[in-house]
């Protein structure tokens, strides 16, 4: 988003769908890249203003923060599909859409290690 930003280049369409996760795997750490696409929404110039960056910036963490926390409270069965994930994922009033996202995430993490 910084990068974005000092460009003058606000994204304009940033949700879930729009963002993209990899986990590189190390033997000590786990470093989460995030990539943003569909810039077909893009702002530049006169509309993009301290105000819109701040609540990029908001949206962007928003989103990182509910995957981390996510992330942090998958345990559970998945045969039955109950599981901490679930109840967290509702919590924070997503939808199936944003489970599917972290499972996903969550999924490929599983299979890395």
């Amino acid at each position: 988003m910084a990068f974005l930003h000092g460009l003058g280049i606000l994204h304009g369409d940033l949700w879930e769908g729009n963002v993209m996760l990899d986990v590189e795997q190390s033997e000590e750490t786990q470093i989460l890249k995030v990539v943003l696409i569909d810039f077909g929404a893009v702002k530049q110039g006169a509309v993009v203003n301290e105000r819109a960056k701040a609540w990029e910036r908001t949206c962007f963490y928003r989103l990182i923060t509910r995957l981390a926390l996510s992330g942090e409270s998958k345990t559970g069965d998945r045969q039955t599909g109950t599981s901490q994930l679930q109840k967290r994922v509702d919590v924070l009033g997503d939808d199936d859409l944003w489970l599917e996202f972290v499972d996903t995430i969550s999924r490929s993490r599983d299979s890395s290690t």
